[in-house]
C-alpha cells in the first residue's frame, strides 16, 4: 500500500514543477526504505501489537500497523532532514526560465529591474488568463507567446495553477530582494503597483481554483436550467478575456482607464443582475439546496475573480492617481 501510494505520486510528477518532483521522490524515498526496513522486523512488531498492545481485532491491527510505519518513517528521517533536502534539492533544480524576465536582471540595476518586473507582471496576467479560461475549456491565442513558458498551453488545469503558484512566489522574492537597494520615491510607487497587480492576479486564479469544481459539475450537468447557466457564463468569460487581454497592448492611459472602468461597471451589473435572475425566473425553486449552494458559490467565485484580474490590470497599466480613483468607483462586490 506505501509503494503503490508512493508510485502513484511519483508518475503523477513527471513533466511537472522541480519542487513537485522532490516532494514526489522524497515521499517515495521516504516510504520506501521505512517499508521495506520493517520486512525484517515485521514479526516482533507484529508480537508487540498483539501481545504487549493486547490487539486482537484485524482491522484495528492493520491500523496501528499503519501508523507504526508513518511514526517509525519520520523517527528515521527526521535527523536526517537537513541532508536528505539538500539531497533532493540537487536532484532536482528548478528551471532557469520559470521566470522570464526578473531572472535575467539583477536587483542592483533599478531602470532594468522595473522594466523587466513590468514585463513579469503583463506575462503573470497572461498566465493566470489562460488558466481562467482553460476552466471552462476555452482555446485562446490572444497570449503573445513571449509571455508564456513553453509547456505552459500543453499542462493541465492544476499544473498550470500550481505553476502560476510557484511563479508568483518568484516574483515576490524577486520584489523583497528588490527593497535592499536605494529607490527613488516615484519608483517605490511603481514597484508597489506591480507588486499589487501580481497579488490581484493570483486572487483571481484561487477564485477560478476555487470554483472548479462548480465548472465541472455545471459542464455535465444534465440539468437544462443549470448547463445553459454554464453555456452563458462560459461566453461571458471569453468575451471578458479578449477584452481585457486586447487592453494589455494599449498605450494610451486615458482612453484605457475609460475602458477599465466600463468594464468595471459591468461586471457589478451582471452580478446584481445575475442573482435578480435566478429569482425573478424561479431557477432556484426547482433545484435542490445543495444545487442552489453550488449556483451562488459558482457565481460568487467568478465575478469575484473577474473583479481581481480587472484590478491587476489596473494596477500594472493605470498611472497612480487613476489606480487611486479606479480604487475609488462604487459598488464593486467585495
Amino acid at each position: 500500500s506505501e509503494i503503490g501510494t508512493t508510485v502513484k505520486l511519483l508518475l503523477a510528477s513527471s513533466g511537472g514543477l522541480a519542487a513537485k518532483k522532490r516532494v514526489a521522490l522524497g515521499n517515495f524515498l521516504i516510504n520506501g526504505i521505512t517499508s521495506l526496513l520493517l520486512l525484517f522486523i515485521l514479526k516482533p512488531v507484529h508480537l508487540f501489537l498483539t501481545g504487549p498492545i493486547g490487539i486482537t481485532d484485524p482491522v484495528i491491527a492493520i491500523v496501528s500497523f499503519q501508523t507504526f510505519i508513518n511514526l517509525f518513517g519520520i523517527l528515521l528521517f527526521f535527523p536526517f532532514l537537513g541532508v536528505f533536502g539538500k539531497f533532493l534539492e540537487k536532484r532536482f533544480t528548478k528551471e532557469k526560465d520559470e521566470t522570464l524576465f526578473i531572472h535575467k536582471v539583477k536587483v542592483s540595476e533599478p531602470e532594468l529591474s522595473i522594466t523587466a518586473l513590468e514585463k513579469e507582471t503583463t506575462g503573470f496576467i497572461y498566465l493566470v488568463a489562460q488558466f481562467n479560461l482553460h476552466a471552462f475549456q476555452i482555446d485562446n491565442d490572444l497570449t503573445a507567446e513571449e509571455y508564456l513558458h513553453r509547456n505552459f498551453r500543453k499542462m493541465g488545469i492544476t499544473e498550470k495553477y500550481e505553476y502560476i503558484k510557484h511563479v508568483h512566489g518568484e516574483i515576490l522574492a524577486y520584489y523583497v530582494q528588490l527593497q535592499t537597494e536605494s529607490w527613488q520615491k516615484e519608483d517605490i510607487k511603481r514597484l508597489n503597483r506591480l507588486i499589487s497587480s501580481v497579488r490581484n492576479g493570483m486572487y483571481a486564479a484561487k477564485s477560478m481554483k476555487d470554483a472548479l469544481l462548480d465548472v465541472e459539475l455545471l459542464r455535465n450537468s444534465s440539468n437544462d436550467s443549470k448547463f445553459s447557466f454554464y453555456r452563458a457564463t462560459s461566453n461571458k468569460t471569453r468575451l471578458f478575456y479578449e477584452k481585457l487581454l486586447a487592453l494589455l497592448t494599449r498605450k494610451n492611459s486615458i482612453p484605457l482607464f475609460n475602458e477599465l472602468a466600463a468594464m468595471h461597471k459591468e461586471i457589478v451589473y451582471s452580478y446584481t443582475q445575475e442573482l435578480s435572475h435566478f429569482y425573478k425566473q424561479h431557477i432556484l425553486q426547482n433545484l435542490s439546496e445543495t444545487e442552489i449552494s453550488t449556483i451562488i458559490n459558482y457565481n460568487r467565485e467568478l465575478y469575484t475573480s473577474y473583479k481581481s484580474i480587472l484590478l491587476s490590470v489596473k494596477d500594472a497599466l493605470l498611472s497612480e492617481k487613476e489606480a487611486e480613483y479606479f480604487d475609488e468607483l462604487p459598488g464593486f462586490i467585495r
